[in-house]
Formats: structure tokens, sequence, C-alpha cells
């Protein structure tokens, strides 16, 4: 057999089993999207922030940025924001990843849950955009930027808070115990007592001391410890029920500072009713049924602030601010309580 013919048959079979092997190639692997290995939010995007909002099953939180490092609920009475809890909000948003691209398809991205869930970011120079879909059977949860037609599966599990009474600062006062230089406080009846001292280290003086009885400096101390430093813990209408209830039953405690302020606290709460058994009538007469019970109604407190310019006082006519009912319970109610007996003297 001639080498020629054979040679040339070789190179056939061989282009042959190439091309079979070209036709049968598994298809190329997609290009590695971009967003893929990133942070869900780039931290680009979350500096000098102007903005926030948070949507979640039809409610809606607005953040918004007043000052450097100031922010307000925008939704909630433009009341301030708890820095904490929105520092910590955008530090999982920089800190979650993107794990890979879920799918572009349209009919799979229907799937994934979007629609109820979106985090808003607006900024001086980027903003973004971020809906929230499903939590993947294997953790992370499934998100699309924007009008994007791509579905992503990241690594953040956070819960969305679309409450906004929840993203507002509590706190109401936060005054330290040796800041205080004296305080009054009234009383349902009879007069009120007034306290001072020299500076922090010296004891407390009283005013009016009956004979035989020296100041207990505890009950005061009490009162610096429980109302220098107040929170609330829900709002209401100033003009609504609840409000002007409590007024009828209010008490006044004034804080005064070694450093010249004084913070004016009107505290009021109504009082709980209990129903007492029906009285008998006279003869002929239906007997006497009380008023049914009623608990007390929530624990108010207003300040007024010496400082006009305290953003403290036109947040105050703003919302009527409820605290603690165990605070109001704390007041002493008798001026009685404030004094007590000398020590007995040493033998």
């Amino acid at each position: 057999m001639k080498l020629k013919p054979l040679f040339t048959v070789v190179l056939i079979l061989v282009a042959s089993a190439l091309g079979v092997r070209w036709l049968r190639r598994p298809p190329p692997l997609p290009a590695e999207d971009a967003r893929v290995g990133q942070m869900l939010v780039a931290p680009s995007a979350a500096e000098h922030l102007r903005k926030i909002e948070i949507t979640d099953q039809g409610r809606t939180v607005r953040l918004e940025r007043t000052g450097e490092g100031s922010w307000t609920v925008a939704s909630y009475e433009g009341l301030p924001a708890d820095f904490g809890k929105l520092s910590q909000f955008v530090s999982v948003l920089t800190g979650a990843k993107v794990r890979r691209l879920v799918t572009s398809r349209p009919d799979r991205i229907e799937r994934l849950g979007f629609g109820s869930s979106r985090i808003e970011l607006t900024g001086e120079k980027e903003s973004v955009r971020i809906d929230l879909g499903k939590t993947a059977d294997a953790g992370g949860r499934f998100v699309r930027y924007g009008d994007e037609k791509k579905g992503y599966l990241v690594d953040y599990s956070g819960w969305l808070d679309a409450e906004s009474k929840n993203w507002a600062d509590k706190t109401l006062l936060a005054l330290k115990p040796e800041e205080i230089r004296g305080l009054s406080l009234s009383f349902a009846e009879g007069p009120g007592i007034e306290v001072t001292r020299e500076a922090k280290d010296k004891p407390w003086v009283a005013t009016g001391l009956p004979e035989g009885k020296v100041l207990d400096a505890s009950k005061v101390d009490a009162l610096v410890r429980d109302f220098g430093t107040l929170q609330w813990t829900d709002t209401y209408d100033p003009a609504g029920p609840e409000a002007k209830e409590a007024k009828a039953h209010a008490r006044t405690l004034v804080l005064r500072t070694f450093a010249g302020a004084t913070y004016t606290l009107v505290l009021s709460q109504r009082p709980e009713v209990k129903a007492e058994k029906p009285v008998a009538g006279a003869a002929g007469k239906p007997a006497v049924t009380p008023a049914s019970s009623r608990p007390a109604g929530p624990a108010f407190v207003a300040i007024q602030v010496s400082d006009v310019k305290n953003p403290l006082n036109a947040r105050m006519a703003r919302r009527a601010f409820a605290t603690n009912s165990w605070t109001f319970d704390r007041l002493p109610a008798k001026r009685d309580e404030f004094w007590r007996a000398p020590p007995a003297p040493a033998k």
C-alpha cells in the first residue's frame, strides 16, 4: 500500500475527530459578573449620605441628615435618630458580600420574592437602591439593584426595621448626679420641698425642717438618679385625650445644675380607678352603681429647659412624651417622706 494515500486518510480521520469534538464541546463559561465578590453596598456609596429609606411590608422609615453626624427620623415627627442604631445598620450593609449571580431570566427573578422590601441610600455624589427578596434556604438573601434584570445572593441576614418610632433616640435627659446643684418638688397637697448643696461633695440642705427631724439625703439622691436620666417609651398627640387627662394630675420637679441650667419637669399620669361595690339606695330607689374600674393612664413627662435654644423645648411642643410608669410611682407622695429621725447619739 502506498504511503501517500494512507497519510491522506489519516489526516481526514483526525480532522473528522477534531470536528466532532468541537461540535460536542461544552458551552463556554459565562464571564464572572462584576458585582460578585463585592460588598452589598460599596463604602463609597455609604459616605456622605444625606437620606436613608427603609421599606418593608408597606411601612417606610425615612432618615435624613441634618448636620455632621446628626440625623433625624423624618417619618416620625423629625425626632433625633438613634445614631448608634443607624451606624450599625450601615455597617452591616457595607460588610455583606455578593456571593453569586443567581439569574438574569425574568421568569426566575419573579420567584425570588422581590417587591415588598427595599433600601434606598441617597448620598451627595452616589445613590443606590436595593430590593430584597426571599431568604435563601442555605442562608443569605436574594437582592437586585435598582431596575437591573439580575438577581443576586448576598450574605446578608439583617432584619429590616420599618417601624419609624424604633429609629428615634429615646433619650430625654442625660444629666450626671454630680451635675445637680439643687432641686424642688411639688406635692398634690401642701407646700413643696427645695434642697440644695454648695458643691457635689457637700451635703444636701433643706429649709423648713420639722423640729426633731433631719433630711433623708437618700431620698434626694434617688430623685437625682431617677430623673436626671430619662427616656421616653412612646409619644402621643399633645391635644389627645391621654395627655389631657393626665394634666389634671401633674406634679413639678425642677432640677438645677452647677452650670446654671434649669430643667423643669412636669410629670403627670391619670390615676387608676377601682370599681367599688354597688351601694344600696334608699327605700323605693335603685342601688347606686359607681363608675367602672379603669387602669392608670400613660405616665407623661414634659421638660422645659432654661436655655431657650435647647432643641428639647421645640421637641416638647410637637409631641407628648410618655415614660415608664414606674418613674411616676417613684415620686415621693408627701413632704414627710424626706424627713427621718436623727441618728441616736453615740454612747
